[in-house]
């Protein structure tokens, strides 16, 4: 059930957002981790938790990020 699924990742202070998705995947979350292991963890910890409901996901890791720039703004 997806209702379980958001409430695992609101209570995951890793996690810090969560998106409803329309198309491709159900739920897009953004998450930070102080390593690799931390992130495996998360992942395996997921698949134990919900294995009837993770059918597949996909990983993206960004070591930094230097600019985000929602709305144009000037000052």
């Amino acid at each position: 059930d997806l209702t379980l699924l958001r409430a695992y990742f609101k209570n995951n202070p890793k996690v810090i957002y969560i998106v409803d998705e329309i198309g491709i995947c159900d739920i897009d979350i953004e998450a930070m981790f102080k390593s690799q292991q931390e992130f495996f963890d998360f992942i395996n910890n997921l698949k134990f938790a919900f294995p009837n409901l993770i059918k597949d996901y996909e990983s993206i890791i960004s070591s930094e990020t230097l600019k985000i720039n929602y709305l144009p703004y000037d000052l």
